[in-house]
């Protein structure tokens, strides 16, 4: 996890991130347990209080407390109908006189019917997720009938698409109004939390400037993620929509041609990510072409942006190989930009803290370094 703190960066008033690389990860953590969903057909059987004892009669876990049933939910706005995730604004009763505004999410009916996604696994693993800066909070998980909600913090900002440019001139010639050092951020960010998302068996298929948060604070928070195995059917989902442009900048060679979805393929998105970052939102490859199967993929001819070139960094081209055995992982990537940013320190006293370790799920799920 990359730690912040202000220090003397040449010509810059900056700061210093941290991370753990390098530690063998802790052995594999128990998984939260969780009482089964109860169908409509066991509803119909007992009479409407008995909800609430089938959830009494389970024994105490440590994710009881962030287990929220029909009486504890409030859905106020429905934000979003989508063909994979409806998402509703809502209150969370999370004690007796206490109630807190947050984001409920759940399968679109379509997705529900045909199974095609494990959304009970999903949410019952989001649970053991570490605290962190760089993921959005899961509050819980509501139960509503036969229906399972994902609970997670409503947050009041901007998505990082509208941050990473702003058009100043009269011509309208699009410039960056960030520094290096806020740049930094961004980038530690992003990297910490998708490999937190890897190493607890996630994937993040779609990922884009537009699907991660930027707070007040400066933090970017990420979102709208699945669990591997479902990846490949995500991202076949988010092919078949019309609106979606079928470009390199969205989809990995091996997602466009073959609708397969891995961990190199979260590398190549995250690479995407990074590069709009520090070209102002110009993505790397064209956006007016679409890409067949067939085509050749060819490497875009990119040029470091002077404004970041403290921050140069040829790994990040190595991403969009198109042999996907020639990425690097997200671990290897984040090593890389950690090296950059630690030869911005001009102190050489300055001693970098040590990040403290997040527990993986199981060995299955974590990356062999």
């Amino acid at each position: 996890m990359f730690s912040l703190l202000l220090f003397r960066v040449k010509n810059q008033t900056s700061f210093c991130f941290s991370t753990g690389l390098g530690k063998t990860l802790p052995k594999k953590k128990p998984q939260s347990e969780l009482p089964d969903i109860p169908t409509e057909e066991q509803l119909s059987q007992h009479s409407e209080s008995s909800e609430s004892n089938y959830y009494a009669a389970t024994k105490d876990s440590p994710c009881r407390e962030r287990m929220f049933n029909e009486k504890d939910i409030c859905l106020v706005l429905k934000m979003k109908k989508g063909r994979i995730y409806d998402r509703w604004m809502g209150t969370i009763t999370v004690s007796r006189d206490v109630s807190k505004c947050g984001v409920l999410t759940a399968l679109g009916d379509g997705v529900v019917k045909n199974k095609d996604v494990h959304w009970d696994d999903f949410v019952k693993r989001t649970l053991d997720l570490p605290k962190t800066d760089h993921l959005v909070k899961i509050e819980g998980i509501g139960i509503e009938k036969s229906f399972l909600y994902l609970i997670t913090e409503h947050l009041v900002c901007d998505p990082l698409d509208s941050i990473i440019t702003c058009d100043s001139s009269t011509q309208g010639e699009i410039t960056s109004i960030m520094s290096v050092t806020e740049v930094m951020k961004m980038l530690a960010g992003i990297l910490e939390g998708m490999e937190i998302l890897q190493s607890y068996g996630f994937l993040h298929p779609g990922l884009s400037t537009k699907k991660i948060l930027y707070t007040k604070q400066g933090q970017c928070k990420l979102y709208d993620f699945c669990l591997a195995e479902d990846a490949p059917k995500i991202i076949a989902f988010k092919k078949t929509q019309n609106e979606v442009s079928k470009t390199l900048n969205l989809f990995p060679p091996e997602a466009l041609f073959r609708s397969e979805y891995t961990t190199e393929s979260d590398v190549w998105a995250t690479a995407i990510v990074i590069w709009e970052v520090i070209a102002n939102g110009k993505p790397p490859f064209s956006v007016d072409k679409e890409i067949k199967p067939g085509d050749n993929v060819i490497a875009p001819n990119l040029l470091w942006p002077e404004r970041f070139l403290q921050l140069r960094n040829l790994v990040l081209f190595e991403c969009w190989s198109e042999n996907c055995a020639l990425r690097p992982s997200i671990h290897a990537l984040k090593a890389s930009f950690k090296t950059i940013f630690e030869k911005l320190i001009d102190h050489s006293f300055y001693e970098i803290p040590k990040s403290t370790l997040y527990t993986p799920m199981g060995a299955s799920y974590v990356e062999e370094y």
